[in-house]
């Protein structure tokens, strides 16, 4: 990430939210380089953070649905399944603004990071240095995976025809927030130390816990843990093989193949048998 293109607030959310914009300005330009240097992943020139209002978080994410649902349409067609993805994705956007961040694609390409400051006060993170840093360092990540896969990988990830793609057996979301929440973990370490969070959590409000305590919240929390823990045994080598190189697990991100299915997320010793023997024919060929 070049030094000479600073990190671009967009702010629609208000006055009252100058200062947290000027935060997000620092603290994203601190930590940038930290999270290239964790997961050797490359940030692109430019990265646009856009503070809203919990409406024009609605109106976004909506737009982005429907763009989504557009672009499969016109790419691989269009099925009853894909206007399903939709009607739900619309349901779940009502109250996604208490998930507080979320990364997502411009048309043009490059990935962007939606912050909504009243979903970041109802998750007791705004006035919260170590979670705003992790909460920054996350999408950060993720705008970095989405940059090394030439703009692809969200796309894929919440894509509204997986089967037609041949997605649905990959575990690509649960991969790419475990990666992104393993790359936090490692860049709070970095500022904050050992135990980043100890003494600093400000209990979320009732609408938020109600939120969070949903089955679908849950769901995507038993994904995102187990990508984490899928991640963490990979680049540390605490299975049967040694530790993957990062760089090496980076392919990851742009050969979708190469996604451990769910079966294999729970077992990383199996995905590595499989994609092992593909990274060495690839070797033996060049």
């Amino acid at each position: 990430m070049s030094p000479a293109f600073p990190i671009l607030v967009c702010h629609t959310a208000g006055s009252a939210y100058d200062d947290l914009a000027r935060q997000v300005v620092r603290i994203a330009s601190q930590v940038a380089p930290v999270v290239e240097d964790v997961t050797a992943l490359r940030l692109p020139p430019s990265v646009e953070f856009h503070l809203v209002s919990r409406r024009g978080w609605i109106r976004r994410m909506r737009t982005y649905a429907e763009w989504i649902a557009r672009k499969d349409q016109v790419t691989y067609g269009s099925d009853f399944a894909g206007v399903k993805w939709l009607r739900r994705r619309f349901k779940a956007i009502k109250t996604s603004w208490l998930d507080i961040a979320s990364t997502v694609q411009a048309e043009h390409g490059p990935a962007q990071v939606l912050l909504c400051p009243v979903g970041l006060k109802h998750a007791g993170v705004y006035s919260n240095q170590a979670r705003l840093v992790e909460v920054i360092a996350r999408e950060l990540c993720q705008v970095a995976q989405h940059h090394t896969s030439s703009d692809t990988l969200l796309g894929a990830v919440n894509t509204s025809v997986a089967s037609r793609r041949g997605l649905a057996e990959r575990a690509l979301r649960p991969v790419v927030q475990g990666h992104a929440a393993w790359c936090a973990e490692k860049v709070l370490a970095d500022r904050f130390g050992e135990h980043p969070r100890v003494g600093l959590t400000k209990p979320p409000s009732r609408r938020h816990a109600r939120r969070a305590g949903s089955a679908p919240c849950c769901q995507e929390r038993r994904e995102a843990d187990a990508g984490a823990g899928f991640v963490t045994q990979v680049l540390t080598g605490a299975g049967q093989w040694p530790a993957l190189d990062v760089g090496q697990f980076n392919d990851l991100f742009s050969a979708f193949s190469l996604m451990p299915s769910p079966a294999e997320l729970a077992a990383p010793d199996r995905w590595r048998d499989r994609v092992q023997s593909a990274w060495d024919r690839d070797r033996s060929a060049r």
